[in-house]
Order: C-alpha cells, then structure tokens, then sequence
C-alpha cells in the first residue's frame, strides 16, 4: 500500500513528541547552531551582529548558564515543539473523531453481489474495479466480504486483496473464511489493513487474541451478523454468512470480543440488511454503549438522512453501505457533503471539497 505498513493506526503521543521536537530542533538550527550531539564546540558567526555564538555541547549545568544563546535555543526548541505538538494532536484527534464512510463489497465466486438477509444476491461489478471507483470516490475505508468462504468451506481472496493493493490507496478490510494465524498473515501480506473474522471468531474466540497479539489489535475486525430473537428478547449472534444462529447475545460477545483485544466490531443487522430502511438504530446504540471500540454499522442504508441517524442517533463511529452506492442511488461524496452540513465531522479531500 505504497510505502504503508499492513496495519495503519493514528500514532501514539510518544511519536508526536519526539517528532515535534525534532522539527523545531531543525527549523531553528540554522539560526542558533546545533546544540546537540558528540560534545565539542561549534561556532556560527551571526550575520547582523558579526558576533559568535559558542554552542558547547557536553557542558555542566554552570557552564550552559554562561551560554545564553544555547539557553535561548533550548527554550524556543521547547517551546515551538510544544506548538508543533498541539497542532499534531490536533489533527490526531480530528481524524479519530472524524465518522467515515465505507462502501462493502459482498464477494461471491470472484464477483461482488448484493441481496436481502444474505439471499437473492444479484451482480454488482468486479470487486478490484469497484474498489478502484470507490478510492476515487472518497470512501474512507472499504470491505470486502467472502460471503459463502466459511459456508462452502473455501479459502478467502488473497489474489483479490492483491490486485486490490495495487489499485487503492485507501484502507481496506478483507473478511470470510478466515480461521487460524497464518490466513491472517497471507490476507495482511498481500495488501490488506484488517481482516474480519466472523464464524472462526464464534468457533474459537482464542483466535481474536492470537491475532491482536501477533498482528496488533488494529489490524483485528470482528463481524457481529446479529438478528432481533423474540424468545430471548434480545439480539442473536449467528455465523456461516447469517445462516446458523447461535444462541449467543451479541451484546455480550460484543464485549467478549473487545476484551479478547479486537480493535474494532463491524455490526451487521440482519433484520435491516438489504431492506434499505434504515440501520438498526437500537441495536448499533446499544452495542457502542457497551464498547470502547469502533463500531461500524451495517445494514438498512436506503436513504442519504439514514447516514446521519446512525452516526448520531446510532452513535456507530462508521457507516457501511453496499446497494446504494453499487447502483448509484447516490455516491459517498453526496453522503459526506449531506453529513457536514448535519454538523456531523467527516474526512473531505481536496478533491471531494
């Protein structure tokens, strides 16, 4: 992913320091000489005063209080790092905070399809072009889906997720079939920044915590498929693409799974899926009340005014769709223009302003 590493997460505030003050070390150097490094001296005539300044390095505390332009180089190096280290705080926040918008590509036999509850699926194009008309787009995040991997028992798409990192410049998730560390690594390898895991999350929840430990928490998606179950009065987990319920709550695998180290849930209603008349409102609500991970809401997305419900009402941190943008009812920049003037924050390029 042209010079990315497979998993992308904002950096940590460690990383801002040390950056900070490595800029304001070097805007300020050609002013006030170098006061770091192997000690010895180092001399710099200023121009306007034809003075020299003596920068010592290696001094004592006494000596450098004999030296005020190193002191005055050291506080404006503090200070302006200090600066830069607000600004870069900043723009982390901004893109943390920020909702996105992220097309899905139900994958079957090679092309993306699209159906009602995981059924009746019908042709919607090839997924490395429709990738690549997304990216273009201003998508924040794609998915691709091997809807009937884990049913029919076949490996995922790591040539898809190849020819798809040639493509594409924005994140991508790869899920469906995927069942143990080393089909992890070969999705990671050949492009992807996160795979999903759905079916082999149920059958051996170990493996979320495997994967978060060897590939980092970042790169681990857990799909939650959940339907309302009027006996248990509560919302059902099932797996094998929404065919085979579990009996399991997903609330409680919700927090079952942020706690075994996945980095983010991607929640599909399969009482919404396909019907285009809105997200689960109260399902996505509840489930982002009881993690602290990102939610990315799935299923129900028929109109532009259905965005903004679940990024608010919902409180999910991303929207997923897959019919309406296929079949431009409307595209993902329509979507994020109708979403900032909601006052909900987006991420818009250039381009897309």
């Amino acid at each position: 992913m042209l010079g990315s590493s497979p998993c992308r997460k904002p950096w940590p505030l460690y990383r801002i320091n040390i950056l900070s003050f490595v800029i304001a070390q070097h805007y300020f150097k050609r002013s006030f000489g170098d006061c770091f490094g192997t000690p010895g001296v180092k001399r710099r005539t200023d121009r306007k005063s034809s003075r020299t300044i003596h920068l010592l390095r290696g001094k004592s505390h006494n000596q450098i209080k004999a030296e005020p332009d190193a002191i005055i180089f050291n506080y404006t190096c503090w200070f302006t790092a200090r600066l830069f280290k607000i600004i870069f705080v900043y723009w982390r926040e901004d893109l943390l905070l920020a909702k996105r918008i992220v097309p899905c590509l139900d994958v079957k036999d090679g092309r993306v399809v699209k159906g009602v509850q995981f059924v009746d699926l019908r042709d919607a194009g090839d997924p490395v072009e429709l990738a690549r008309f997304y990216d273009s787009s201003g998508a924040d995040e794609l998915v691709f889906l091997d809807i009937t991997a884990s049913y029919e028992k076949r490996e995922t798409m790591v040539d898809v997720a190849r020819r798809t990192a040639r493509e594409v410049f924005i994140p991508f998730i790869v899920g469906g079939g995927i069942d143990n560390l080393e089909h992890i690594r070969a999705i990671l390898k050949a492009g992807a920044d996160k795979i999903s895991l759905n079916t082999s999350a149920v059958k051996t929840p170990q493996l979320i915590r495997e994967g978060a430990h060897t590939f980092g928490s970042q790169c681990i998606v857990v799909a939650i498929d959940a339907c309302w179950n009027e006996e248990l009065d509560d919302w059902e987990v099932y797996t094998h693409g929404g065919r085979t319920p579990t009996g399991m709550l997903a609330l409680k695998w919700a927090e079952e799974v942020e706690s075994l180290g996945a980095g983010e849930i991607l929640l599909t209603s399969m009482n919404a899926d396909g019907g285009q008349d809105g997200f689960d409102l109260p399902l996505n609500r509840a489930v982002a009340e009881r993690v602290n991970i990102p939610v990315i809401a799935s299923g129900g997305a028929g109109k532009i005014e259905h965005f903004a419900q679940v990024l608010t009402e919902g409180k999910a941190d991303a929207a997923l769709a897959a019919s309406v943008f296929h079949f431009r009812q409307f595209s993902v920049m329509e979507v994020k223009n109708y979403l900032q003037q909601q006052g909900v924050e987006v991420r818009m390029t250039h381009e897309q302003g």
